[in-house]
């Protein structure tokens, strides 16, 4: 639907959260409004609703941004809705566009009546697990008898993530789309310039290959996989090899004594940095060995546009964010014997890893960058 066919659209972001949203969706606060204004072309044609605003301004918003309105979506009452209602005609806002909003949603109805032509949910984590049979049948069913309570279209980052929704929720298929999430590629990029200032800053002896894992230590994160290959490659006597976990909270580390037991020289948790990208650049390999949930991790596609091949485990998205053998390697999930073959490869293979590394740039500058991301959502808004 393009603004010729039905006059100018005007778009209202809808997130549940509170306005000073963390990071990871923070991220994509930015990319949401930076669509919606190319489809409007117009910034006072873009607004935008959060759970709770409170007195903060977003940092995610260009400075000055007031197109706000306080709605909750996954917790509403009949004042909520009347208010939203009152806030669409006085806009006349014509697009939703909401995150994770899931398949059940009355208020669309009023909304719908009050103006709103178009509503788009963005899915950044599975949806639903897998359904089979009469119960899936059952879900497909009670989402055709839905029509007017839920969005038009549900975009998934991941092939994984749709799958999911259409054989775990019975979401019909024909109103799904694919559209992976990109880069900043003016601040991940290969800086190696950078290249000495991870070991001075964790004291990382020159002799020991880097192998990265970059967010909080949660067990759906599989961290503890990629401790257990740790353990394994320090008991075999390879002491060339250093796994450092950046992003861990205070203290997180705690919880993992037992899991990096006798490789303790070998491991550093290095907590949050402010200059990630200069940090990567002295390492040699990136992981993500997710074994819970996981949609497309950014973290996968950050470290390769760094200039690391990645070792991706098997598990939902997480392969899709790399090629197996062109830009890093896939393992199965949760085994933490596989990883440390695939991580001993290719630092005995130095050229085999630079070949890998030359093939994560290339791949994120070809597809995967935040001006691809943008680019691919307008088209699919805009149709």
């Amino acid at each position: 639907m393009t603004s010729g066919q039905h006059g100018t659209r005007r778009f209202l972001v809808m997130i549940s959260y509170e306005i000073d949203i963390g990071f990871a969706i923070g991220r994509l606060l930015g990319v949401f409004h930076d669509v919606c204004r190319r489809l409007t072309n117009d910034p006072r044609a873009v607004h935008f609703s959060f759970g709770k605003l409170g007195n903060r301004q977003c940092a995610n918003l260009p400075r000055g941004f007031d197109n706000l309105l306080e709605f909750d979506y996954r917790n509403f009452d009949a004042d909520a809705v009347a208010r939203l209602v009152k806030y669409i005609r006085q806009h006349q806002i014509t697009d939703l566009f909401a995150l994770d909003m899931p398949v059940n949603m009355p208020f669309l109805v009023a909304a719908r009546r009050a103006g709103v032509r178009h509503v788009v949910a963005y899915w950044g984590a599975p949806m639903s697990s897998e359904s089979r049979g009469l119960r899936l049948l059952a879900k497909r069913l009670e989402v055709l008898l839905l029509r007017r309570h839920r969005p038009n279209l549900f975009v998934f980052e991941s092939e994984a993530m749709r799958y999911l929704a259409v054989n775990g929720r019975g979401v019909p298929r024909s109103e799904t789309a694919v559209v992976p999430t990109g880069v900043d590629s003016a601040r991940f990029r290969p800086m190696p310039d950078s290249a000495g200032m991870v070991r001075e800053r964790f004291s990382i002896p020159d002799d020991r290959r880097i192998v990265c894992f970059m967010g909080h230590l949660h067990t759906r994160k599989g961290v503890h996989v990629l401790m257990r290959a740790a353990q394994i490659l320090a008991a075999e006597g390879r002491s060339d090899i250093h796994t450092l976990f950046l992003g861990n909270r205070n203290g997180e580390e705690r919880a993992f004594t037992e899991q990096v037991r006798g490789a303790e020289r070998f491991v550093t948790f290095g907590g949050y940095q402010s200059d990630i990208p200069e940090m990567l650049a002295g390492c040699y390999l990136g992981c993500v060995p997710s074994t819970g949930w996981d949609s497309f991790p950014m973290s996968s596609l950050e470290m390769q546009a760094c200039g690391l091949p990645v070792m991706a485990s098997d598990w939902q998205g997480v392969p899709e964010t790399v090629a197996d053998g062109v830009s890093g390697v896939v393992t199965r999930a949760g085994d933490a014997q596989a990883l440390a073959t695939a991580i001993r490869t290719l630092v005995d293979d130095e050229a085999g890893r630079d070949r890998l590394s030359a093939g994560a740039v290339q791949r994120i500058a070809a597809g995967f960058t935040r001006e691809h991301q943008i680019d691919n959502l307008v088209r699919r808004l805009a149709s």
